[in-house]
């Protein structure tokens, strides 16, 4: 019996520095946002493809999900929570089918996770050439850490929700 204990101690210390990273952020919600007219600020983001992430306040998710209809300035993303009570400074990776000229499949930005609320992250197909259908993925990560990944089915397929829910801010 004593064996078996020291043995299951060795592999949860052999895992404990890892197990306990992915516990630090929490997924709350996944989901859609009907495109949003606001211009927002503007940050620079050089890990990007356009360069700079576009930031708005007050965002919420119009719609539950992770299959996105590939629509203009439709957004997706994820709410996440810190289960901890410090901010903390984090990467935010979304990594798609390759994009651009150079065929980038990743990009990158640096955000800060507040420790009191919780944070919105999403994507919105703001150009032409973000419009691509496959595999995307939001995560954060903490240095090499990986805190969460959440994956996302971007289709073609039109879903006949989105006029119900986005109305007239499809039309313009």
């Amino acid at each position: 019996m004593r064996n078996r204990l020291t043995a299951l101690t060795f592999c949860l210390a052999l895992l404990g520095g890892a197990f306990p990273v992915f516990a630090q952020v929490q997924l709350v919600e996944t989901g859609i946002i009907c495109p949003d007219t606001r211009e927002g600020r503007l940050i620079d983001a050089p890990g990007t493809e356009a360069g700079f992430v576009r930031v708005l306040d007050g965002l919420d998710f119009d719609m539950p999900g992770r299959i996105v209809p590939l629509v203009p300035d439709l957004a997706f993303g994820i709410r996440v929570r810190l289960k901890d009570d410090v901010p903390r400074d984090v990467t935010m990776i979304t990594r798609h089918p390759p994009m651009g000229a150079n065929g980038v499949t990743e990009q990158v930005h640096i955000s800060t996770l507040p420790a009191d609320d919780t944070y919105i992250r999403v994507y919105s197909f703001d150009f032409d050439y973000e419009m691509l259908p496959g595999v995307w993925t939001l995560a954060v990560a903490d240095g090499d850490d990986l805190l969460l990944s959440v994956d996302f089915e971007v289709v073609e397929a039109y879903d006949p929700r989105i006029d119900n829910i986005c109305g007239f801010l499809l039309q313009s």
